[in-house]
């Protein structure tokens, strides 16, 4: 995780080391399945307000 930190965006590298998958259901409906645990994922979201004041 330290390796991307800083991204401002996505790249390839990125993209096939977080996601799992991307599933469209609809045109308007994209469900996106990390590589990682819910858990990780409320941890990366309440550092990120931390970092950013969201």
């Amino acid at each position: 995780m330290d390796k991307y930190s800083g991204e401002a965006e996505m790249t390839n590298e990125m993209v096939r080391a977080f996601i799992d998958k991307v599933l469209i259901h609809e045109p308007d409906k994209i469900e996106i399945r990390w590589n990682f645990s819910e858990e990780l994922m409320r941890v990366l979201q309440e550092d990120n307000k931390e970092n950013y004041k969201i």
